[in-house]
């Protein structure tokens, strides 16, 4: 994708997007792209640097797991140090905290992954 931010879409499901400069991916609020359960995306990391896979939470407060680790947040770093890199990303709950709030869950996989 160009260096500018790219918002995912419900047509990168179970395909993977090639990232060849550093950017933001940008997993939109269910709100505005309404992810399945289950949906797949795959990142494949050529850049040479850093691409930041971040919730946008404009309207949601959604929340990424990184798989293998103990961590969550809403940013996270997949870098490439030359080799390229690649990450998973499954959407794995959707729900309302009951407080009228929309949460969205997705889980990262990916060698090197750490948040941001």
């Amino acid at each position: 994708f160009p260096s500018h931010d790219r918002f995912f879409t419900l047509s990168d499901m179970g395909k993977h997007i090639l990232v060849t400069q550093n950017g933001d991916l940008i997993i939109p609020d269910y709100a505005d792209v309404a992810f399945p359960i289950g949906a797949t995306i795959t990142i494949v990391n050529i850049s040479g640097g850093n691409v930041y896979i971040v919730c946008d939470n404009d309207i949601e407060n959604n929340v990424i797991l990184g798989s293998g680790t103990a961590d969550s947040g809403t940013s996270w770093v997949l870098p490439d140090d030359g080799g390229g890199n690649v990450a998973t990303l499954i959407k794995i709950k959707h729900y309302d905290d009951e407080g009228g709030i929309l949460r969205s869950e997705w889980i990262l996989s990916g060698s090197g992954i750490n948040l941001d």
